[in-house]
């Protein structure tokens, strides 16, 4: 299966800093126009990235400083029969992913990078040497138990652009980082610089909304450029100071103010991935829902009232509205969990397809692009979706879809079937 090629314009990105107090970042979301041979890596099925119950799940942090790579894992077993000591872990590295992997005749021996585990999620930490001459650490993860095998890909270059250069969201009292893009208001957390304890941290916050994804047939480029402005600003020592914050939005922490390396999270609702609200329940609806009906649902005086009639009429059967409803925020929540990164994750191209379509029946992935494909049902054709990695100061791993107008009758057909309260789930 060959990727879709379509090349598009490299943008840059341009950071204005006229003081602690007002910044003004110019985002521009790349993708990468460049062809890629297809390697070794290219082959492997990468669903399990996508499904929080796969068998075995890797969710990583990795943090470059001082000449070295710290690589955090939480890796979590969703088999009742598999224990940490089942696993064969073996590695490899590649700096491009039209190389074949050569896998390492060593074994990772997880237990000696053990921290701590929760539930059947373990937590480790390794320290890769000489990253200089290594981009990206691909991990094999055999199950003994079932025979199964797990691949997983991991951006470990020291070089790369807007890498983490040390600092980290920990848990309280763990030294353990958040693996998620995340904190809830009033969550206690520690801004830790890595790379020395006793340093000054700068955080900035921004209140900008972002956009939704557009449709995948859309030639709109509005959420290509966007451009924000500080809200406000503080300073906190690293680790020593515990934070809960109160308000929502994205925040970037700095160590030094005069480069583009730091950490970006959001400080989302208690709630958060769900849906918490009639406003954030009828937001989410945005995929599917016509303009009069959408400006019908946020005007209404009462919202509930309002959601409940509107899913009834539309699926002409409250069962059907219920089971609807039920897995549609669902997804909404999964893809809050996946993707979210600068902006909510449903919001993002992923999150839209994730959403509409469910998981993905393949992904392959090839360099800085995604194909997620989607087999064949009694519903729909066979589609392919192929999305391109696009970085900003505040992530490496945001991804746009490349958008074709013949996407249009199916993203359609789609939509009908979810209205109609007939989507095979």
């Amino acid at each position: 299966m060959g990727v879709i090629i379509i090349k598009i314009e490299k943008p840059i990105m341009q950071i204005y800093i006229h003081s602690f107090y007002r910044l003004w970042f110019i985002l521009l979301f790349a993708t990468v126009p460049h062809a890629y041979s297809q390697g070794e890596f290219y082959s492997k099925n990468l669903k399990h990235y996508y499904d929080l119950d796969a068998e075995i799940r890797i969710v990583h942090k990795v943090v470059n400083f001082q000449g070295k790579t710290l690589l955090f894992l939480k890796l979590t077993i969703n088999h009742d029969r598999t224990r940490i000591e089942d696993l064969i872990t073996t590695y490899g590295f590649i700096n491009n992913y039209s190389q074949n992997i050569v896998m390492s005749n060593d074994t990772i021996k997880l237990n000696n990078h053990w921290i701590s585990n929760q539930g059947n999620s373990h937590y480790l930490n390794f320290d890769l040497m000489n990253p200089e001459i290594k981009k990206i650490l691909i991990i094999k993860i055999s199950n003994k138990v079932s025979g199964n095998d797990f691949y997983f890909d991991i951006l470990v270059d020291p070089e790369a652009k807007y890498t983490n250069s040390g600092i980290i969201l920990e848990v309280i009292g763990t030294r353990l980082p958040f693996f998620r893009n995340y904190t809830r208001e009033n969550e206690d957390f520690e801004l830790v610089n890595l790379k020395t304890n006793d340093s000054v941290i700068y955080v900035f916050r921004y209140t900008s909304d972002f956009t939704i994804a557009d449709p995948p047939f859309s030639s709109s480029n509005k959420s290509i450029i966007k451009s924000i402005e500080i809200d406000s600003t503080f300073t906190i020592r690293s680790r020593g100071d515990t934070l809960n914050l109160s308000k929502k939005g994205l925040y970037f922490a700095q160590y030094d103010t005069t480069g583009v390396n730091g950490l970006a999270f959001r400080v989302e609702g208690k709630y958060f991935p769900r849906s918490a609200s009639y406003d954030e329940l009828i937001a989410s609806l945005t995929y599917f829902t016509t303009r009069s009906e959408m400006d019908k649902l946020t005007s209404a005086k009462n919202q509930k009232l309002a959601f409940d009639k509107y899913w009834i009429e539309i699926t002409k059967s409250a069962d059907r509205a219920k089971r609807i409803i039920r897995e549609y925020y669902l997804r909404i929540k999964l893809a809050n969990e996946l993707f979210t990164s600068y902006k909510q994750g449903w919001k993002t191209d992923k999150g839209m397809i994730f959403v509409i379509y469910g998981p993905p029946d393949e992904v392959l992935k090839d360099g800085d692009r995604e194909e997620w494909i989607y087999a064949r049902t009694n519903q729909l054709p066979r589609i392919n979706f192929t999305f391109a990695k696009s970085r900003s100061i505040f992530t490496n791993d945001h991804y746009v879809l490349l958008r074709k107008k013949s996407y249009q009758q199916i993203w359609y057909k789609a939509i009908d079937l979810w209205r109609k309260g007939q989507m095979e789930l």
